[in-house]
């Protein structure tokens, strides 16, 4: 992706690790984070980045909690429904994203 001269305004990545690998990459391709695209991590590590790195919060404990919940529930014999469970998130905006506004103009066709 880097090769090409065509970027996305914005990356999410898997998690804090990848996305710090990412930022190091991009740096190492002299493409300014967030001046040309914004980086955005996932769980909140606390991984040191220049610039300090945008990420989503992860309420680890929670997650922890529900999981042994319905474990609990499946060795207790009682039945656990399958389907999704919706556990809230915070963006913890730092300094590795910009507003669209900020990046450069960009056509589709580029």
């Amino acid at each position: 992706m880097i090769a090409k001269s065509r970027l996305p305004t914005a990356l999410l990545v898997t998690n804090d690790y990848v996305a710090r690998g990412v930022m190091e990459a991009l740096a190492m391709a002299s493409i300014p984070v967030p001046q040309q695209i914004s980086v955005v991590g996932y769980d909140d590590l606390g991984v040191k980045t220049t610039p300090p790195m945008t990420t989503i919060r992860v309420d680890l404990d929670e997650v922890g909690r529900l999981a042994l919940e319905a474990l609990y529930r499946r060795i207790e014999g009682m039945q656990v429904k399958a389907g999704q469970t919706i556990v809230p998130v915070e963006l913890v905006v730092r300094g590795s994203t910009a507003s669209r506004e900020m990046l450069p103009e960009r056509s589709v066709l580029d």
